[in-house]
């Protein structure tokens, strides 16, 4: 008969669990837990700068009268330090990605279209960035609403960001395998003046298709987009967004960016004659 598995006595038992305790212990000196990442808010006011936030709310968060056109909207940016103290984090990732308020409302000046692929870790160093941000300033009353802006909100004809929000993201350029950072950077970084297609406007002096990108060397593309001149040397309509947010752009999201875009222009996408 095979013999019953025996126990230690007593003594050889406490012996053998101080034994498995310092293995414990030493095992988990030799490997420590996995911390999580924690925020960078010197990243996240880099990303303040290439998103645009600052260039609404200012360095300081506070926030100006960024509209005033009596018939149509007067409205100033939200000063940031002021509010944002209230909020949650998720509350800010809702804001941003959504257009929406931690009560429901909308915020209606805002490219949300854009703002909507910020991922994971660029909101944790964005939110870190503005959480270190100190309450200054004043609070700035909300938008007023013109004759011709109250118009076309009753007709239907505009609405908030949000109420756009599932237009735009259909409207986004398809996918291309192997560039997929890419697209993202463009649409996050670009998207807010040359639109939820990339695709610019009609119009003299309107942001162009960046399909024009295609055109530029690397290096040509990256002093486009860090101080405004053309591969030719003339100053584009892009000047002043260069040295105000995309001087912060790094070599690997500009170097993304270019061979996103020259990928998308090579897929047979053409520009509009």
């Amino acid at each position: 008969m095979m013999p019953m598995l025996k126990c230690a006595p007593d003594n050889q038992g406490a012996d053998m669990r101080r034994f498995w305790l310092k293995m414990v212990a030493a095992t988990a000196i030799a490997f420590p837990a996995a911390a999580a990442n924690p925020a960078n808010p010197a990243n996240g006011e880099r990303l303040a700068y290439t998103m645009g936030c600052v260039s609404c709310h200012n360095r300081d968060m506070t926030g100006h009268l960024v509209e005033e056109d009596p018939e149509r909207l007067v409205a100033w940016s939200t000063n940031l330090s002021r509010r944002l103290p209230g909020w949650r984090d998720a509350d800010i990732a809702r804001a941003l990605r959504t257009g929406k308020r931690p009560d429901g409302s909308d915020i209606w000046v805002m490219p949300v279209h854009s703002f909507h692929w910020i991922n994971d870790a660029e909101m944790r160093d964005l939110t870190a960035f503005l959480r270190s941000v100190p309450p200054t300033g004043v609070d700035h009353p909300p938008a007023v609403f013109g004759p011709r802006a109250r118009a076309a909100i009753a007709s239907g004809k505009a609405k908030p960001p949000a109420g756009f929000l599932a237009e735009d993201l259909a409207r986004a350029p398809r996918p291309l395998p192997g560039h997929g950072e890419g697209r993202r950077l463009a649409l996050l970084i670009c998207g807010d003046c040359h639109g939820a297609d990339l695709k610019g406007y009609e119009g003299e002096g309107a942001p162009a298709n960046l399909l024009v990108a295609s055109a530029y060397t690397l290096p040509d593309f990256a002093r486009l987009l860090r101080n405004g001149t053309r591969a030719d040397g003339s100053a584009s309509g892009m000047t002043e967004y260069s040295r105000d947010r995309l001087f912060k752009l790094t070599d690997a999201e500009i170097r993304r960016i270019w061979n996103y875009l020259r990928a998308n222009a090579a897929r047979g996408t053409k520009l509009p004659q």
